[in-house]
């Protein structure tokens, strides 16, 4: 069953709803230490937040659940405590809109929250700058309030921002109020980088590796759809989520089109294949927005791995014959860096020295692929199979990261063909190949990779993860006895 109103169900997800938050604490958390010190009035170097991540990954739920936590009420009894009291100044971009419509707006929001306890004169400012857009007013009223109340100035959708609109609002407005501690920011977009010109205001903002807005884990997405009411159909469709909260409601809100035939859905997708299809479809379609034609097919390529250098780009590339052979290592390194700089779904990784992959963008297709070409989806794990077999027996000292993959691509294999003998032999050969070669230390190591790797707790038979588990325990007994004896 194809409804029309999938496209709509995909492009906006439900309203905003501070009882249905849920998660994101160590983002609060990291909002909340740098609200604190401004409210003391102490110096602190960041005091702003750039968070970013892909479409529907929660972002704008995020600032609306942070104007709701930090807008003035009366019952902010606070300056007994020496803190100034907090409000919110909520700013969502939308291309071809002038700086000034986004000042209005700002005011009536100051005077909504703050317009009964300001003094008079700031009141009467407030709302001239409602009706001029004047961003220099809207700075000197909120400077003159300083002292009592500090703003959370909220962006939205900052990719959408024009470039002039931006640096006006940069210039005008939030760098004279950072530079007087007197403002918190936190903004929010597709993209890794803050748009930030001003070197005081890059040198302000928190650091991005951390401030990346990660997946939800399969106990939150469970807390969805416990929340909405649809517990039963949550096995069969959680493969499916890429832990994407946007995602996640719209496949709530088609379970509400299919409950008439629950009973089915409970078991398998059945007569339901189509339309799970055309959902992902649609996904991918937002998730790869930004990603130009001409990336789109190396972005497919490169969608079976978890993360890449420029060896394994090379690899994928070959094996499916989209480039020669023989291109020199300029070739591949250009295109990397076209592909981090040019999408929202590919940057580098520090700590794991490696290009990352958006676990969301790589699940969406990968799911998409499995129901439309299992052949060619198979056919893709086999080849990253087979590359990290090869890199695993030739850098052995380094294995244990090849061996992870090699454990994650049979994960993926088991979803087209539900073979677990095939399975067990196949993990067997690792195992194998990890006694034989590998020093207890980097059994050790690789031990500590399989039983963080949540991936590989959705993928695997729960029987057949147990059994991994224990036989990586066995594995490491034995070689620590083998050790003890031999000294």
């Amino acid at each position: 069953m194809l409804i029309s109103t999938y496209p709509e169900y995909i492009q906006s997800s439900f309203p905003y709803d501070p009882t249905q938050f849920v998660e994101r604490e160590h983002e609060l958390r990291m909002i909340a230490d740098r609200v604190r010190p401004v409210q003391l009035g102490e110096i602190s170097v960041e005091v702003m937040v750039h968070f970013w991540g892909v479409w529907g990954i929660g972002k704008t739920w995020l600032i609306q659940h942070v104007q709701h936590l930090y807008a003035y009420s009366p019952a902010q009894q606070l300056p007994s405590l020496g803190l100034r009291a907090t409000f919110t100044m909520l700013c969502s971009f939308s291309q071809s809109v002038p700086l000034e419509t986004y000042i209005r707006d700002l005011a009536e929001q100051v005077l909504a929250q703050l317009g009964q306890v300001v003094p008079a004169e700031v009141h009467a400012a407030l709302l001239h700058v409602r009706d001029s857009g004047e961003a220099s007013r809207l700075l000197d009223a909120l400077l003159a309030i300083s002292s009592q109340f500090v703003p959370v100035i909220l962006l939205d959708q900052v990719e959408q921002a024009e470039h002039n609109v931006w640096r006006r609002l940069e210039q005008d407005l939030i760098e004279p109020l950072i530079r007087r501690e007197a403002a918190v920011v936190v903004s929010a977009s597709r993209y890794a980088a803050p748009r930030w010109r001003s070197f005081e205001l890059r040198r302000r903002t928190m650091a991005t590796p951390i401030s990346r807005l990660q997946p939800f884990s399969r106990d939150v997405v469970l807390q969805q759809f416990e929340q909405r009411g649809y517990r039963t159909v949550f096995d069969v469709l959680y493969p499916y989520c890429a832990g994407n909260p946007q995602l996640i409601d719209a496949l709530v809100r088609h379970v509400c089109a299919w409950q008439h035939d629950q009973a089915a859905l409970d078991q398998d997708l059945g007569n339901y294949q189509a339309a799970m299809l055309q959902i992902l479809r649609l996904a991918e379609t937002e998730l790869l927005e930004h990603v130009s034609p001409q990336l789109r097919p190396i972005v497919y390529a490169i969608a079976p791995l978890r993360f890449y250098r420029i060896e394994a780009l090379r690899f994928m590339l070959t094996e499916q014959q989209m480039v020669a052979e023989e291109q020199p290592d300029g070739f591949y390194l250009s295109m990397m860096r076209d592909l981090s700089e040019m999408t929202d779904l590919i940057w580098w990784d520090r700590r794991s020295r490696a290009y990352m992959i958006s676990e969301v963008a790589r699940q969406v297709i990968n799911r998409r692929q499995l129901l439309e070409d299992q052949h060619a989806f198979a056919a893709s794990h086999r080849q990253a199979s087979q590359m990290y077999w090869g890199w695993m027996r030739q850098f052995v000292r380094t294995g244990e990261e090849y061996a992870l993959e090699i454990l994650f691509h049979l994960a993926c294999l088991y979803q087209v063909d539900r073979d677990e003998q095939y399975l067990y032999a196949e993990i067997k050969k690792v195992l194998d190949f990890v006694r034989q070669h590998f020093s207890i230390q980097h059994v050790l190591l690789f031990q500590n990779l399989v039983n963080v790797d949540t991936e590989l707790a959705d993928l695997f038979p729960k029987d057949v993860l147990a059994d991994l588990f224990r036989q990586i325990e066995q594995m490491l007994e034995q070689k620590m006895t083998g050790a003890v004896s031999s000294n």
